[in-house]
Formats: C-alpha cells, structure tokens, sequence
C-alpha cells in the first residue's frame, strides 16, 4: 500500500487542517493528530515564533471529533533561538520550543512506529517549515506541506470551498475588528478578507498573523463537530485599542467547548486516545563521519581502495575555487558499497584539498556535482553523501551518470567561494533547502539544497520532471515526444519556482545552463527532449505565463479526502475569479460556488504573460543576452529521467567588484554608448545593461570566421566573466585546443580580467572523440600555460603570489581541471562537439579594485 502513515500536526487552525486533508487527497492515512499548548492551563496565548495556541482548550477534543489519538505536549520552552535557520540537538536549543515539538513527534514514533511522515499547515513561513523540516530530518520522517507557496486567494477559496467550518477567533489587522468580526465563520468572511487585502495589502488567508482561526467542522472530524457554545460560551479579550488595527481573541474555557455527535458517524470508530507527552526530546542523531571513520568502515565492508585523484582550478585572486576529485574503489561481490565509498572519500578529498589551501570547509561550499557510473547505486551513493556534507544549510547539488573510466565509480566536482582579498570570511552562504513535499517544486530530502547563493552568484541544483507533490516523474502514459515535453516543462517550471524562491527571476538572471539529456547523438528520444528543454527555456524568456505557476493542490484521491481536485500549473486557465459575499463580511448562500482551479486577482497579474506586458514593464529587465547552453549526452538521470537542467544566475549586482560606469556590447564588433550606472534601487536592471555578449566562431586571434571552434561569453567587465568554447567532433586536435584556450584569454582580457582570476575551468568530452581524456588533459594544461601566460604578461597582471605557483604545479600533474566524458555534447552553434570548455572568472575583491589592478 502507497502513502505515508501520517502525523498531523494540528493547533486548531484552518491550514493545519486543511494540510492534513490534502495529505489524505495524495493517498497518506492520517493516523494520529499531534497538538502543542501553553504549560499553564489558564493562559490562552503565547509570544510563540512558531506555534498559534489561542483556542487550545478547543484542540482537547479533537481525538474525540477524529477518531484519531492525539499527543500533546505543554511548551516547556519559548521563542529563544529566533535565527532563520535551526540546527536540532546542539546545547544552545536547550530550552526552545522546537525542541518540545521534537519531544512530541518523537513520542509518536515510540507508540506508533509506522509513522513516517508529518503534516504541517505552512504556506509562506520559512521560519515554521524550516523548524518542522529540521526536526523531521532528525527524527527520519517526511514533511508534507501541501499549501506551500501557494497563493493566499487560492488557499482561502480552498479551504472554504472543502467544506472547513472555520471561524475566526484572534484578528489582529487593518480593517478587522475584535468586537465585530470575532466568532465570524471564515466562508462568510470570504470576500470581505479579499477586499482589505486589496487596500491595506495584508494577506486574505490570514498568513501574516492578520487573524487565527478554529476548525468547528470538516471532512476529517468523522465522528462529531465541535461548538464552543457551551457554559459559558466564548469570551471577547481585547488586546489593543489600536485606532488603525485594534487586536483581540477569543477565551474558549474548557465548559464551553463541546463534541455534538454526527448523525452519519462511523459505528465502530471510537474516541480517540488523547496522550500526554511529558518525556523530553532525544539526542540528536550523528550521522557524518570523520575522514578516519570513513576509511575504516570502507575497509570493513571489503571494499579495495585505489588511486585517489584530485585537482583544483583557483587563481591567486580568483574569487572562487574549484575542486574535483575521484576514487578508484573496488567490491566484485558488492559494486553498490564501492560507489558508496568512492563518493564518501572522493568528498573528504575535496574538503581536505579546501581545508588545507584554502582555509574553507562545507560552509564556503556553493554547489556540488555527482558524477556516476551507475545510477542504480543512487541510494547507495546518496547515503554516503549525507554522512560527509553537512545537512544545516546545505550547498545545491547535482547527480547525473556518465561513462567514467573503469574502476572510478563516482567523481564529484566542489565549487567553492574563497576568503575576501583582506582574509575576512566570504559572505554567509544563503541556501533555499526545501525538504516538505508540497506542489512548489520537488523536495530535497537530504543535505543539498535547491538554491545556494552567495557573493552574487546563485547556483540552482539538477532539476528534472518530478511532480513535487508525489517526486513521481510526470508524464506517466503519454506517447514519446508529449512525455519529453511534459518532463522538460516541468523541469524548468522547478528551476523557475526556485530562482523566485531564492530572490531571483529566471527569465533576467540566468546566465549559464547545462542541460543534461539522456540518448546519444544517434538517439531520436535524446533529440527530441533536447528540442522540448530548448522550447522550454524560450518560453520562460519570453515569459509566458505558465512558467511561473504553482501547481493547485489535490491529488487522486480528492473527492475521499474531500477537497477538489487539483491541476498542473501549466494547464491552468487564467478563468475570472469569482467573488463570493458581500464587502461588509456577510456571505450570500445563493452565490456561485467558486472553482478551486481559478486565480486570485494578484496571482493573475503576477502571471501575464511576455507579450501581454507593457514596453515599460519589458525594460525593467534590462537583458539583451541569452544565458550560454551546454547540452550533455548521458546514459541515465536520477528517476529515469529524460533531461536534468542546472541553472547558474547572477543574483542581485552579480559577483566581482563593483564598478560605477561600464559600457555594452551587444556582440563582438558593435559597441554602444551607456550612461548609466549602477543604481542601488534596481541592482539587476544596472548589471544587465553592463553585460557584454560575445558569440562566436573564432580564428585563434580573435576573428569572428568560419572555423572548427565556437566560443560564447557573458561578462562585465573589470567583474566576472562566464565563457564556454566548443570544438566540433573530429577536431580535436592540440592546435584546436589551443585555438579554443586563445579565445578565452582573450575573452578574459575583454573583460580586463585574467587567469589569475578563473575560479573555475571544466570539460565534457565526447566518448566518439579520437583524442583520449589524458592526451586531453595534457593539451588544455599545455595550452593554459602557453597561451594564458601570454595573456597575462600582455596585461601586465601576473601574480607573485605562492598560492598561484602551486597551481601551476598541479597543472603539470595533468589533473588541474575537471574533465568528464559524455555520450555526446553541444554548445551553441555546434551540436554534435568533441570536447566543450566552461570558464569562469570573478574578481576576488568584493566591492575593491585588487592590488595588482591597481
């Protein structure tokens, strides 16, 4: 049987419920409710972060409404560690409400073992999920958060529109009053919450603490509704006399709370159980090992250690570092523990490399990249990841398979953004790591992250076609070319929802993209996911409207769980919303009933589409260039997927050192006049008009000519630089290879940069080509040395510093930068390529020129 046996963590509210329905509609059996309240009886609210325990006493009998048992737990801590993120178990979080909610959770495992998942109403707060995701991953269970990021008018509409019997017990916001609107059931509201969101901008479902609720009646109350009119009934409190946004709740006593019997109640469904939790929350659970407990268990469980290989591409004021290693390992009886030891030491060998040059750990770590042999030890190899990188704030990720050398399982590949030019830290790293099932994006249960940005560079991870809410692969049953489709329009709708996760636009900061395809360059499949991933893309540049879309909540089983069914985003219609009731909060039962598949008034004008919006709208972009496209023939993707994107983007000014004024070019020959300068009240329209495009066939001295070798750039100059050169199959030649490293030094000193300041240097190449990966090796190093050091002396800009010369001696061990094989790759004009390049640069100094620039 599918589906999780599921918690539901409830207080009582709307969207908790509401969550625990729509879990229900994905096939999950909510099985037992869990509820925190405050440690004193008497005392109805807390200055909780985290938890709404107005109406508490309300929750008590909800075991007895569900049939269901419920674990509560009175808080013994509060509101301490109020920092975005939370690590569970350390010394600091002892007294911290969360850890009542880990005490709690861990109680329901205790009793009911088969629980493995938690359900939790959150929609936009970062703050609640992290701290529910953070304690799932602690306990081994999985967050469903089904109204994530959803929006509010469409979580309203939801919720009433599935027969919840909510009433309004705590308002707190313009437009609302305690005395008038307390006790007010939400359906009747409906309207008039659209209509204050409208003029004061507050949030119509309540998610910015405008008011709480408590569920009286819904389709998961099986045996009884609630009322709290009983002895004594509700009582106003008023908390603020504000002019503007008086505040107040409602005290629900014990007396007044009662369960009245349904009429239609399942016979032999009894009470629910309510368990008091009083035992304390567990330890942590360890799970990474250090590099010596990692070579003992490898060697415990047989495995044959062979050579270790590792590289590293930083020049002396780079900003950034790049660091690659594999492991050769070894196990004729069990080849899936081979691949789990190479991944686990290849990772310990790159962090060791970062430790010991570059002073940095996991923390400075933007972006990680599996390569592997074989898919089918996916599990395997992700174990071993989990217990190297840390789960706290991880870097983004990506996993493909690709035909490595005999007896390297898997090679990772570790960017890295170095110390400032003064030995300060570089910026804390922000990672968007969503681990709550939802119909956002797909989750990354583990320690990667959708998004890692820092020093203005976002890395996203591998997207590919998953249905968020289910992480099954979407296009189950349809014919070859509408699958690829499906999955490559899903892929990218991800990479879109995570860039605006993230504070990015995908349409006007993308800058580069590797598209990871499965076939070869003979296979018709292969081509045509390549055609629908490139469709894709266009259409998320011209921005057309389904790109942006959440995907509406409900799953097969809706109708049971009692909730309508829900849609894909991108084939939602953009149908009038329909208002219900009237403006002063009263509702009329005649009103057309409104369909959950409809937009709210904002979502719609968030979504209008490329060619709907105005000539003014369009130049808030500023963006003339199209972001640099590497497409990668592999064997296989994570879940049997057809294509895998990975997006890098420019988030905010973008990376490198600041500079006032910059001219543009709208390709190689043609320059164009910029007044403009940067402006700190629109960052990215100011760092789009300073980007210079170049594209490409080049002659080895520059020359746009007919030639074997393409080179494509986006840079700003005296800043950063993203360049990629491909030479076409059957070429690959020392010659050629040098022809391609001329270009990006040349590329480099158009961008007053140089390679002192490359951060990162890697290559595909394709397995039909003649040249073989060490003759491969040997030329790029050979080239680099020869052509980059022309470079630099012509500029005047060669570093003195120690660090570079220890580079230069790693390159002539021939395993300076990342090289991977491919079934077949291409880049820009050139589809079938023998080796591609990628490069990027940045200068090390945030927002100072460096000294030798001087």
């Amino acid at each position: 049987m599918g589906g999780h046996d599921v918690v539901a963590l409830v207080s009582g509210g709307k969207d908790s419920v509401m969550a625990a329905m729509l879990a229900q509609s994905y096939g999950h059996r909510v099985v037992a409710l869990g509820n925190l309240l405050p440690a004193v009886a008497t005392v109805e609210e807390l200055d909780s972060h985290c938890f709404q325990t107005v109406g508490h006493n309300a929750v008590a009998v909800y075991g007895d409404l569900t049939g269901l048992p419920l674990f509560r737990r009175r808080l013994q801590g509060d509101s301490r560690h109020t920092e975005m993120t939370y690590e569970v178990g350390t010394d600091d979080k002892s007294g911290d409400e969360v850890e009542d909610l880990r005490a709690l959770l861990a109680c329901v495992k205790r009793k009911m073992p088969r629980v493995t998942a938690v359900t939790a109403g959150a929609i936009l707060s970062d703050y609640q999920r992290l701290r529910v995701e953070a304690v799932c991953a602690d306990l081994g269970l999985v967050s469903l958060a089904f109204l994530w990021q959803q929006p509010q008018g469409l979580v309203l509409d939801l919720i009433c529109d599935a027969n919840v019997d909510a009433v309004l017990i705590k308002v707190a916001a313009m437009g609302l009053e305690p005395r008038k609107h307390l006790g007010k059931s939400l359906d009747s509201m409906r309207a008039f919450l659209k209509k204050i969101e409208r003029e004061y901008g507050s949030h119509c479902a309540g998610e910015g603490g405008e008011f709480e609720t408590i569920v009286l009646d819904c389709p998961l109350f099986r045996r009884a509704h609630l009322t709290i009119d009983g002895r004594g009934g509700p009582e106003i409190v008023v908390t603020s006399l504000d002019p503007y946004a008086p505040s107040g709740h409602l005290f629900v006593s014990t007396s007044a709370v009662l369960a009245v019997a349904k009429e239609n109640r399942p016979p032999d469904l009894p009470a629910g159980e309510v368990i008091d939790v009083v035992a304390g929350a567990p330890l942590a659970r360890v799970v990474r090992r250090t590099v010596s407990d990692s070579f003992e268990a490898v060697k415990s469980a047989g495995v044959i250690i062979g050579v270790t290989e590792v590289g590293v591409v930083s020049g002396a004021e780079a900003s950034s570092a790049h660091v690659h290693a594999r492991v050769a390992c070894a196990n004729k009886d069990d080849p899936a523990a081979a691949a789990s030891a190479s991944c686990e030491l290849a990772l310990h060998a790159a962090a060791n490399v970062l430790s010991e040059q570059f002073g940095l750990d996991w923390c400075d770590v933007d972006y990680v990249q599996l390569c592997v042999s074989n898919m089918s030890h996916f599990a395997e190899i992700n174990a071993a990841y989990v217990r190297v990188v840390p789960v706290h704030s991880p870097p983004s990720r990506a996993c493909v398979q690709l035909p490595l050398p005999d007896g390297v399982p898997v090679a990772v590949e570790v960017f890295a953004t170095r110390s400032n030019a003064d030995a300060t830290k570089p910026p804390p790293r922000k990672s968007l790591h969503v681990q709550s099932l939802s119909c956002w994006a797909p989750a990354c249960i583990g320690p990667y992250a959708q998004a890692s940005s820092r020093a203005g560079v976002a890395h996203l991870a591998g997207s590919i076609g998953m249905d968020p809410a289910t992480l099954d692969m979407v296009g189950f049953g349809l014919p070859g070319r509408e699958k690829r489709k499906a999955e490559a329009r899903r892929a990218w709708r991800s990479s879109v929802a995570v860039a605006l996760g993230a504070g990015c636009d995908l349409a006007r900061d993308v800058v580069a993209v590797t598209v990871f395809v499965v076939g070869d360059t003979d296979d018709p499949g292969g081509e045509l996911a390549k055609q629908e991933s490139a469709a894709a893309l266009r259409a998320i540049l011209r921005r057309d409207k389904w790109c942006a879309r959440v995907d509406v909540p409900g799953g097969l089983f809706s109708i049971d769980a009692g909730v309508r069914p829900g849609r894909y985003g991108d084939n939602l219609e953009t149908d009038e919303t329909t208002e219900q009731g009237s403006d002063d909060g009263t509702h009329d039962p005649d009103d057309e009933c409104f369909n959950a598949s409809t937009l709210d008034e904002k979502t719609k004008e968030d979504e209008r589409s490329y060619d709907e919006k105005t000539k003014e709208d369009r130049t808030l972009d500023h963006k003339t260039w199209h972001p640099l496209v590497t497409t990668v023939l592999v064997p296989r993707l994570p879940k049997n997927a057809r294509v895998e994107v990975q997006c890098v983007l420019l988030d905010g000014g973008g990376p490198g050192a600041a500079v006032s004024k910059i001219r543009r070019y709208e390709d190689s020959e043609t320059e164009l006049d910029s007044e403009e300068s940067d402006d700190d009240s629109d960052p990215q329209g100011s760092r789009n008009r300073s980007v210079v495009t170049v594209d490409g066939r080049i002659n080895g001295q520059g020359g746009l000519i007919n030639s074997p070798v393409v080179v494509g750039a986006r840079f700003a100059k005296t800043r950063w630089c993203f360049a990629r050169v491909a030479i076409e199959i059957g070429t690959v030649t020392f010659p050629s290879i040098e022809n391609a490293v001329r270009a990006l030094s040349e590329t480099l000193a158009n961008a007053k940069l140089g390679w002192h300041h490359v951060g990162s240097l890697r290559g595909y190449y394709s397995m039909k080509c003649d040249a073989k990966e060490r003759e491969i090796r040997g030329w790029v190093d050979d080239a680099v040395g020869v052509t980059g050091g022309e470079t630099e002396k012509e500029s005047k800009k060669e570093s003195k510093n120690e660090n570079s010369r220890s580079k230069n001696e790693n390159s002539k061990r021939g395993f300076c930068f990342a090289l991977a094989p491919a079934l077949g790759i291409g880049f820009g004009s050139v589809h079938d390529a023998g080796l591609v390049l990628e490069l990027y640069a940045a200068t090390r100094a945030m927002g100072r020129t460096p000294p030798d620039e001087c």
